[in-house]
């Protein structure tokens, strides 16, 4: 049997879709400047190698290469408003180091590329107003949110209606997260000769090990501590479980074709919703609290056309109940 190779396997999604292969009974190899933490259960015909380093090593490099069918990119950086503040160590990261990686890929008898990408390429993605028909309204100027106007006019003046963007849609990035997620799409497009390429833009993704917002808001409610949400709390995303993000990988790696796939439920709920559910899951009783302050690199509503990859795969995706139990029973220790 020939390798999974998982880079950045040790992170918040990476580690999941290792533990995932583990168990379905894959012989994994991960790439990581951190250390691995192995799956608990034990007695499976997997078999992980961890290799310790990153792709700027070409030593590290061949030696997570060996033996490699398939290579899952889950490295480089991440937080949208962490590149505002960095944004060269953004590109450095996301995009400079994929040469040496890129070459080697195409030099080996490698079979399957996944990608993992983020929904953030569609910037504001689509709406629709019911005058003038469909828009793509790009990033609100800091007039409108500082109006507190928090959702997106058309030019004649009515509120526009978000729509689910499709792969195909234009893709408005805004930040140089976004628009390095955008740039390594396209760099693995043209520059993959062999190996077949599926691009995965990921939504909102939460559950154990997370990092960024979605802990922030685990934590002060477990804490018993209302959350805070910027602008009125109604904006919207589509929360999707790791485990989910992870069953659509190991998934994706029996496609066999180049394809760009949206990912996710197919349907958004207000972020004050995916908060109050956690507050009510832990057995809480207060709201968050609702700021009236804005992040000028934060996206509205979120909203991805999930039609192409329920065509191509079976994945049963948590209800967001579900999903905040899982999570929660992990950083209470029972799961």
């Amino acid at each position: 049997m020939r390798r999974k190779l998982v880079i950045g396997g040790s992170g918040f999604i990476g580690s999941t879709i290792t533990s995932y292969l583990y168990d379905k009974g894959e012989e994994i190899t991960v790439l990581d400047k951190k250390e691995l933490e192995l799956p608990k259960r034990r007695n499976r015909a997997a078999d992980i190698r961890f290799v310790k380093g990153n792709l700027k090593s070409d030593r590290k490099l061949e030696e997570s290469l060996e033996n490699v069918s398939d290579v899952l990119i889950h490295s480089g950086k991440t937080g949208i408003g962490r590149s505002i503040e960095e944004p060269y160590s953004f590109y450095e990261s996301n995009i400079f180091v994929l040469k040496k990686l890129l070459k080697k890929i195409n030099e080996r008898n490698v079979e399957n590329v996944i990608l993992a990408s983020t929904a953030r390429v569609y910037g504001e993605g689509k709406y629709e107003c019911c005058d003038c028909g469909v828009k793509y309204p790009g990033k609100r100027t800091k007039k409108q949110l500082d109006n507190k106007q928090w959702e997106h006019l058309c030019g004649c003046g009515k509120e526009l209606s978000a729509l689910p963007s499709q792969e195909k849609d234009p893709k408005k990035p805004f930040t140089p997260y976004a628009r390095s997620k955008l740039f390594q799409e396209r760099f693995f497009q043209d520059g993959l000769t062999e190996a077949n390429l599926v691009t995965l833009r990921y939504p909102f993704v939460y559950g154990p090990k997370q990092k960024g917002a979605s802990k922030y808001f685990f934590d002060k409610v477990l804490n018993s501590e209302p959350p805070k949400l910027f602008e009125d709390g109604m904006q919207t995303k589509d929360f999707v479980h790791v485990e989910d993000i992870a069953k659509v990988n190991y998934a994706a790696l029996d496609l066999k074709e180049n394809v760009v796939l949206n990912v996710g439920k197919g349907r958004s709920e207000p972020l004050k919703q995916f908060v109050n559910t956690i507050v009510q899951e832990s057995e809480n009783s207060f709201d968050p609290k609702i700021t009236g302050k804005y992040q000028e690199h934060d996206v509205r509503n979120s909203l991805q056309d999930v039609n192409k990859l329920e065509n191509l795969v079976n994945i049963d995706f948590k209800n967001l109940d579900e999903g905040v139990q899982e999570t929660l029973k992990f950083y209470r220790g029972t799961d």
